[in-house]
């Protein structure tokens, strides 16, 4: 069975809203990345960028699980669009 980014990455945005107040924008990031792409692709380009621009600037913020969850996903996509 194929992998559901998409799910993952909701599930991702949902419990990061469950976390800090100061990482819900980075949630609704994920979220629209999903909501406004045309195409897979760009969908998945998108959920790599946000979840890494996250990484990136969020890093204290979050929790070590969520941290690793994240990063995995991130890595996936990345994999996945460069097949």
């Amino acid at each position: 069975m194929a992998r559901d980014y998409y799910d993952e990455a909701r599930g991702l945005a949902a419990e990061i809203r469950t976390g800090a107040a100061e990482l819900v924008r980075s949630a609704d990031r994920i979220e629209d990345a999903i909501t406004s792409g045309f195409t897979a692709t760009e969908i998945l380009m998108g959920l790599r960028f946000r979840i890494g621009e996250m990484l990136d600037n969020e890093r204290a913020s979050l929790p070590d699980g969520l941290r690793a969850r994240a990063a995995e996903l991130a890595q996936a996509i990345d994999e996945t669009l460069r097949s």
